[in-house]
């Protein structure tokens, strides 16, 4: 009896033993795992850092490639101007006058209709105005008109409108309607945000000499 009772313990010892041993084995082999799969992930981490580099870095040249073509006086306006002095302004000298201003420090924005429909547009002073200060029903295309929001033009034409830096605007077809700034050697294409505008400034971040 005794001596079956050595041999169960035997047995249970080298049992113990054995499993520790394999405890072991596997541990060692789950820490390879991981150390193996830390590697991967920071090959992944390294190689998406790479990729994201690369990606930010052709869209930050992309959109300097676009906002030297939507300045004052860029691709963009050039195309645009000539195409329609060929059609609609070979002998309207107030369009030609108008045109012809390019005063950096006297910013302006235009009018820019998509689609095959017209849209009416409105402008005040500001937002507590009664009166609309000009307004038209505006052609799809470039619209003829400058709107001076800081300094009046240096020669008033038919075409130059003088509104103010916290100009209302409100139009029929929001979805229709773009704005093109142009001043201080830089250009702003926005798209009207709803039915009206309260205060251009604001609404659209502009810069403004002196605040």
């Amino acid at each position: 009896m005794a001596k079956k009772s050595v041999s169960l313990a035997t047995f249970l010892g080298m049992f113990i033993i054995m499993a520790a041993i394999v405890a072991f084995i596997l541990s060692l082999a789950a820490l390879k795992t991981a150390e193996e799969l830390r590697i991967k992930i920071d090959e992944l981490n390294k190689q998406l850092n790479s990729s994201y580099s690369e990606f930010t870095t052709r869209v930050e040249n992309e959109v300097d490639s676009l906002k030297s073509i939507i300045t004052g006086g860029g691709l963009v306006e050039k195309f645009i101007i000539a195409s329609e002095f060929l059609e609609s302004f070979e002998n309207d000298l107030d369009a030609l006058f108008t045109e012809l201003q390019k005063t950096p420090d006297r910013p302006y924005f235009r009018i820019f209709v998509t689609g095959k429909d017209d849209v009416w547009i409105g402008f005040k002073m500001n937002k507590n105005e009664t009166k609309y200060t000009y307004q038209k029903i505006f052609s799809p295309g470039l619209s003829q008109e400058k709107f001076f929001y800081f300094k009046p033009p240096e020669l008033e034409t038919t075409y130059t409108i003088t509104l103010s830096k916290d100009a209302y605007i409100r139009v029929a077809k929001p979805d229709s309607v773009y704005l093109i700034f142009y001043g201080f050697n830089s250009g702003k294409l926005v798209k009207m945000p709803s039915i009206e505008v309260t205060d251009i400034s604001e609404e659209f971040n502009l810069y403004i000499p002196g605040e």
